[in-house]
């Protein structure tokens, strides 16, 4: 049996309350605000509601949804595969944008997570696998397995020093979000002293900044199974001078920088919900976004086109006739924006002129 080794939560007390109670209050509260906000939408199209103040994204459900080719129930209410993007910033600021999706989450289905996000504190590419044998929340921990990653997959992982796991943000913020969500799930655990456990394994994997070529084979292998809840991390436009991303200046600075933040930050959405892997690279080309979680969503959007079925997808037909990487299980469906401040015209101090853009979506 492996060393017990737990990775901690140095988040805590700073990114989110250290004191549980606390903590379950602001989970509640942001998952009733959705709920409620869905009973009274507002219009994506005009507006655009104060800082950290989710905008409703969804749509009306579709009259017809895929059917899942394993179960054959629509996607949904299929209990083969979610899939959830969150952001991974303070939860006093992104929650209530990401409790949108982690609504459509269904706990009693889960039998394994896999969590992509961005390495912000070590450089390399492809994959970085954890040196831990739990992943700690602050309502309990789950159990590090990489058993099922294949082995000659597993071998081109880069082995991560502690350090540079602990400290990373865009695991810890998404796994304490669905930690909630599956704490009725935890009980006490033997191995951890009687601390609370869920007997569900994680594979938390760090993307860097390049993928390889054993990349998207490697989450491929992990999607196929049922029961698995898929978590890519990411947060969307960084802007301002701390950020190196100030291109809302000059001649475009008649309009707000808030509007502009979002009409870049739609463009990388929509070609994400239409699982367009062609257009987001020329977005990044072009547009160079600073959309830190972007290598994971492009892996998992990859990775998902990889299980696409051999009859092909259902908008282009056969896959050899489709360039892009549709699939026929569903699609990343956006359900809510926010911006962490709603800048007018370049301030006077542009120092001041700083803002994060947070999105959720689910699977559908």
């Amino acid at each position: 049996m492996s060393p017990i080794n737990v990775r901690p939560m140095p988040k805590s007390g700073t990114w989110y309350p250290a004191d549980l109670a606390s903590l379950t209050r602001l989970f509640a509260a942001a998952m009733a605000s959705a709920e409620r906000e869905i009973r009274a939408p507002r219009d994506p199209a005009t507006a655009m509601p104060a800082s950290h103040e989710p905008l409703l994204l969804d749509a009306p459900e579709a009259a017809d949804p895929i059917p899942c080719p394993r179960c054959s129930l629509p996607s949904g209410s299929c209990p083969c595969f979610q899939a959830v993007l969150l952001p991974h910033a303070g939860l006093m600021h992104c929650l209530p944008t990401a409790a949108f999706a982690l609504r459509r989450i269904d706990p009693s289905a889960v039998k394994r997570i896999v969590v992509l996000g961005p390495s912000h504190m070590a450089p390399f590419d492809g994959l970085g696998r954890s040196p831990f044998s739990h992943f700690a929340t602050p309502f309990g921990a789950f159990p590090i397995d990489y058993s099922m990653i294949p082995e000659d997959l597993a071998r081109r992982m880069e082995n991560l020093r502690p350090g540079e796991c602990a400290g990373e943000h865009s695991l810890e913020l998404p796994m304490t979000m669905i930690g909630y969500m599956l704490r009725e799930r935890m009980s006490p655990s033997s191995d951890l002293d009687g601390q609370p456990a869920a007997d569900i394994p994680i594979v938390p994997l760090m993307v860097g900044s390049r993928m390889q070529p054993g990349d998207r084979p490697t989450v491929a292998a992990l999607l196929r199974d049922p029961g698995t809840l898929c978590v890519v991390s990411s947060d969307f436009c960084h802007y301002g001078r701390s950020f190196r991303f100030t291109p809302f200046s000059g001649s475009r600075a008649k309009e707000p920088i808030w509007t502009q933040i979002k009409a870049l930050d739609f463009e990388y959405m929509e070609a994400i919900s239409q699982a367009d892997t062609e257009r987001l690279e020329q977005l990044m080309e072009s547009r160079d976004n600073t959309v830190c979680g972007i290598q994971p969503i492009r892996l998992f959007l990859e990775a998902m086109g990889a299980l696409r079925p051999e009859a092909g997808c259902h908008q282009h037909g056969p896959a050899d006739t489709c360039s892009k990487n549709h699939f026929d299980r569903g699609t990343l469906q956006f359900h809510a924006y926010a911006q962490s401040s709603v800048l007018g015209r370049p301030s006077a101090d542009p120092r001041q002129d700083h803002s994060v853009s947070y999105a959720s979506a689910s699977f559908q």
